[in-house]
């Protein structure tokens, strides 16, 4: 058409962009025509509708991206980094060392949560979509967080402390060197083991991660260990006694009081030799198989610990508390106290640490806090002396984890029966307390004849004796240690009365007689000054079975003279 330019491809290409204009006549005249050479299948000519679809369309797309990753950030951000924040600070150890491909640094919480961090939002970035919200968020944490932890003994040298490592700068040479010491040598090498065996970035060593100088610091590491053991990705296990398989009963690790909470923590454990060769071939020796039934036969042999509880621990003051005492008794820690601190964890309990104080004291700061949270009359199935009068008047405390190693181990009844015939474990009984004047406890109080008694030819003050009572046709022998009395006090010992006070009984009420009784020796004596009964101590555990006849009672005959009492001993 005359005087009519048609649009370039620049024109054409803005129109696209700009708001769209009402149509009027000459819009229509300057339209281009489709070009007569293309196919007859071609699209039909754009108009200012199509224009604004195509730009709407265009914007909307843009806006879906910038939206779905705003949506993406703040999902991270509300859902992994609190949980994330939460573990560091609450289930990780104060300080970690961490290991890069040649050197290892020192690495304090605040520092490993952003390292954490940055490994957790890569991990988020790739992860499946397909999967359930909840489950991702937990795979992420714990694969962010991933720490391997070592458990070996110290040397009689002494170990690499947290000062002189911070006192050597801040990175520090992977590498192990002929002319390192043989305290840098360990730890390098665990370092190295945790990053090339199990492709850890973070490990754990106590030695150097716990500052020994801060008392608030060692409190907290102290009450948390038991945990930092059981969330450690591995335990790696250094026996420095140990060549191979033979030599693992008679290994020093299984002797001290820490190493037992971490053999008993970890969920993923590896044994190596002093040579820092595994000990199996196994790839979890807390795994019953053949590949480490060898060592597992070992373990047990170098320890009182039954093999379930080694693959399967889970920590509990309610049931066996004298048999997890037995598995501490003989161990050795160098701070007297220890061999109560290390028992926290085992027994899912916490107080503070307080060292100066004794081991018998900080054994009674155990013991109660035991004794709040079970009602398991086992806590009082041990022998020997009890707590020092000084520390708390009850008789009924031991003085240590060494008064139960003469523990009596209780069969189970007779299930085929009525329930009321099962053993203690299984039957509630009154709960323990302690008071400013003894302990109060319920008893089974039946009076015991003395039928002999001689004084022992070896340990001085503990006299050999025989008794019979209404519950057992059996005399009973034990040994006991002579009661302190005033020297004005003329009463031989043929002159107390006594009796036993079967203590795994079951609520007032019922006068169900278990099977097998535990009890202690109770004695009183014509003196207006020890008018109360109180408790003889005794070398062992005092336990006899009772006939069918007593266990079918559902009262007690008033002719025997015994009865149900709440005392204070």
């Amino acid at each position: 058409m005359p005087g009519c330019k048609r649009l370039n491809f620049r024109q054409r290409f803005l129109s696209l962009f700009r708001p769209p204009q009402p149509a009027t006549t000459s819009s229509i005249l300057y339209r281009e025509e489709p070009d007569q050479s293309s196919d007859d299948r071609a699209s039909p000519p754009r108009t200012s509708t199509d224009i604004d679809s195509v730009r709407t369309s265009s914007y909307s797309t843009a806006l879906g991206e910038e939206n779905d990753q705003y949506s993406d950030d703040r999902l991270f951000q509300d859902e992994i980094e609190p949980k994330l924040r939460s573990h560091v600070f609450n289930m990780m150890p104060i300080r970690v060392i961490k290991v890069d491909k040649a050197s290892f640094k020192l690495v304090e919480r605040s520092a490993l949560f952003s390292l954490t961090k940055d490994k957790a939002l890569t991990l988020w970035k790739n992860r499946d979509a397909s999967q359930l919200l909840a489950n991702t968020v937990n795979r992420i944490v714990a694969e962010s967080t991933r720490y391997a932890i070592l458990s070996h003994t110290w040397h009689k040298d002494g170990e690499l402390c947290l000062q002189e490592i911070q006192g050597q700068g801040t990175e520090h040479d992977l590498a192990v060197c002929d002319s390192d010491p043989e305290k840098m040598k360990k730890l390098k090498h665990f370092c190295r083991i945790a990053r090339d065996e199990y492709h850890v970035e973070f490990v754990w060593a106590d030695m150097v991660c716990i500052d020994k100088s801060s008392s608030t610091e060692l409190d907290e590491s102290i009450r948390a260990m038991f945990m930092w053991y059981k969330n450690a990705y591995t335990c790696v296990a250094y026996l420095a006694g140990t060549q191979s398989l033979a030599d693992v009963v008679r290994d020093p690790w299984f002797t001290r009081g820490w190493t037992l909470q971490e053999l008993l923590a970890p969920k993923h454990m590896k044994f190596y030799s002093v040579e820092w060769k595994q000990l199996t071939t196994s790839d979890n020796d807390k795994r019953d198989c053949d590949k480490t039934r060898a060592l597992l036969e070992a373990i047990v042999e170098a320890t009182p610990i039954s093999k379930d509880d080694i693959l399967d621990f889970s920590p509990s003051a309610k049931r066996g508390v004298a048999k997890k005492m037995i598995w501490v008794a003989n161990r050795q820690t160098t701070r007297a106290e220890d061999k109560a601190y290390c028992m926290m964890g085992i027994f899912h309990v916490s107080f503070p640490i307080a060292y100066g104080e004794g081991e018998e004291r900080a054994f009674f700061r155990l013991f109660k806090e035991i004794l709040q949270v079970t009602d398991n009359p086992d806590i009082l199935n041990w022998a020997g002396e009890p707590i020092n009068l000084e520390i708390h008047p009850s008789r009924m405390i031991p003085s240590s984890a060494h008064c139960y190693l003469p523990s009596c181990k209780i069969t189970r009844g007779n299930h085929e029966t009525h329930e009321r015939h099962r053993d203690l474990s299984e039957r509630e009984v009154e709960p323990l307390t302690l008071t400013s004047i003894g302990m109060r406890i319920r008893l089974l109080v039946v009076p015991a004849t003395l039928l002999s008694l001689r004084p022992s030819t070896t340990i001085p003050s503990v006299y050999t004796a025989r008794f019979q009572c209404a519950l057992t046709n059996r005399q009973v022998g034990l040994k006991f240690m002579r009661p302190q009395l005033p020297d004005d006090i003329s009463h031989g010992l043929e002159s107390f009365r006594y009796a036993f006070g079967v203590f795994n009984i079951p609520h007032a009420n019922d006068y169900f007689i278990p099977h097998h009784c535990l009890a202690i020796l109770l004695y009183e004596i014509d003196d207006y000054r020890f008018q109360r009964t109180q408790k003889l101590a005794t070398r062992g555990v005092i336990a006899f079975a009772t006939t069918e006849y007593h266990r079918r009672l559902t009262a007690l005959p008033d002719l025997w003279g015994a009865g149900v009492r709440t005392m204070y001993l």
